[in-house]
């Protein structure tokens, strides 16, 4: 889990993270998101309605387990929805994350 804390902190200096339901619906639309991280506390409505939206724009999403405070520490800002930017990061926090399932299993 930290090489997914330690791309999302890169990718936030790099300024390719949207952060809050809102800001990250307004770059999909804009087709500006490359995958939806969504962390283990936030509500279940809205959980489903970000992944209607990313299924709907085809857009990968993801849940990691962490809380939001922990998101507000990396990104100044307390969110459960976290949209990636760029393609390269958003590569590497799959393959991290993938990583860590094939560990816990």
């Amino acid at each position: 889990m930290n090489k997914i804390l330690s791309f999302i902190t890169l990718s936030k200096k790099a300024g390719k993270v949207a952060a809050g339901f809102e800001e990250v619906r307004h770059n999909i639309y804009k087709n500006d998101v490359y995958l939806v991280i969504l962390t283990s506390d936030l509500s279940k409505k809205s959980a489903e309605n970000m992944q209607f939206i990313s299924n709907k724009h085809k857009i990968r999403y993801i849940t990691i387990d962490e809380n939001m405070e922990t998101i507000k520490k990396m990104i100044g800002k307390k969110s459960g929805i976290i949209g990636i930017k760029d393609e390269g990061f958003s590569v590497a926090i799959l393959k991290a994350f993938e990583n860590d399932l094939e560990v816990a299993d």
